[in-house]
């Protein structure tokens, strides 16, 4: 059974948001985000990794690509047809400047 505490502890709140997002876990694969904050993103993904893993990631925002050093917070198994299997990811490198790009696609999507 997944955790599904999760979204207790968060500091930043989730917004449901699609875009697309490279991965790299030995190979460059690309996923979609489920939803997404300044603090991190619940990735779509066939074959998560295990909590605690680092791994590189591009978020395709609509200014050009943000990269970004993220880590596996938790995963999550297909549930069902409709939710598929993923993993929560906490940002654990970003500059001024790429925070600042965040937070403003995540205000344009509220609007």
């Amino acid at each position: 059974m997944p955790n599904t505490d999760h979204a207790d502890h968060r500091q930043h709140p989730r917004r449901e948001v699609r875009i697309l997002v490279d991965l790299v876990d030995n190979r460059r694969v690309r996923a979609r985000t489920r939803d997404l904050s300044d603090g991190g993103m619940f990735i779509e993904w066939e074959h998560p990794l295990a909590p605690g893993s680092l791994m590189p990631a591009t978020l395709h925002l609509p200014d050009g690509p943000l990269e970004l050093t993220t880590v596996v917070v938790w995963t999550s198994p297909q549930l069902s047809l409709a939710v598929g299997a993923g993993m929560g990811m906490r940002f654990v490198t970003t500059s001024p400047e790429d925070q600042q790009r965040l937070a403003d696609f995540l205000q344009s999507v509220e609007e």
